[in-house]
């Protein structure tokens, strides 16, 4: 049997995670998921719901770095873990780093932003990308840009890098049934009357919630009636954006922190915001 440890940065969580989380490994192997900090509560409900085996590594700043690299180490030997996988930018360096010096061979990580800190920095946020380039033997993109950025502005070898890309059962987005749509309106308080504009998006600075907030601000100038949906509002930007949220009325908005029915919530909008920065 294989043993697989997948390690996770704190507030991960979210549908993808959660459908990997609850794929089936096959018979010979063993997935373990580590979690690094606190997950999004999303997905320590479903890992708990579901028995998976889990391991919590405390972890609140980077002051905690090193004793969490001890624990995961001890915990990948103890366990035997022959493959490493991480999730963002701590689960990957606890994780990799972890297995690096307990010996496992197989070190990958998932990287999920494509040009984020060279735009946007910090500069020790590209050296971080950089490192954990270097601690993977092999690196997942989740499209062409991100390996494209890895290649051509990080130097990643080509032959590192695996595309796998999200995937989407479009199909399942015509076969709503209108009682779904009705019951995501009744749970939310949607109105068929009102226009309803979508922003399925995290409090992160590389999401521009904000201009979306300040867009809606506008418009609500034409459409009083207006409500905005923000599906997954937390995260780490909520200091920025609270105060433009706060200017709007109550009844105007609708904060979602989690929503099955992805398909039938999206038949309620008649207006979809994205705005990554």
């Amino acid at each position: 049997v294989k043993t697989i440890g997948v390690f996770y940065s704190p507030g991960l969580g979210g549908s993808w995670h959660i459908h990997n989380a609850l794929m089936h490994p096959g018979e010979d192997r063993r997935i373990i998921h580590f979690f690094v900090g606190d997950p999004n509560p999303d997905l320590s409900g479903t890992a708990a719901k579901h028995g998976l085996e889990c391991i919590r590594i405390p972890y609140s700043s980077r002051r905690d770095l090193p004793l969490a690299i001890l624990r995961a180490r001890r915990a990948l030997r103890s366990h035997g873990v022959h493959l490493v996988h991480g999730h963002g930018i701590e689960g990957s360096v606890v994780g990799l780093l972890a297995a690096l010096t307990s010996g496992v061979s197989e070190r990958l990580h998932t990287r999920h932003h494509a040009t984020m800190h060279h735009e946007g920095g910090p500069r020790r946020a590209q050296l971080v990308d950089r490192f954990v380039n270097r601690l993977s033997t092999t690196i997942i993109a989740t499209c062409s840009n991100v390996r494209d950025c890895l290649v051509d502005r990080e130097n990643v070898d080509p032959a590192k890098v695996r595309i796998l890309e999200y995937r989407l059962d479009i199909g399942g987005f015509d076969e709503v049934s209108e009682e779904r749509v009705a019951a995501i309106r009744s749970r939310y308080q949607l109105l068929p009357a009102q226009r309803t504009v979508g922003m399925i998006t995290r409090f992160v600075w590389w999401k521009g919630a904000e201009y979306g907030l300040e867009a809606f601000t506008r418009f609500l100038t034409a459409e009083s009636d207006a409500v905005l949906v923000i599906a997954k509002p937390v995260g780490p930007h909520e200091s920025v954006v609270r105060p433009l949220l706060d200017a709007i009325p109550e009844r105007n908005y609708r904060l979602i922190e989690h929503e099955q029915d992805i398909a039938a919530l999206y038949k309620t909008f008649d207006f979809l915001v994205h705005l990554p920065v």
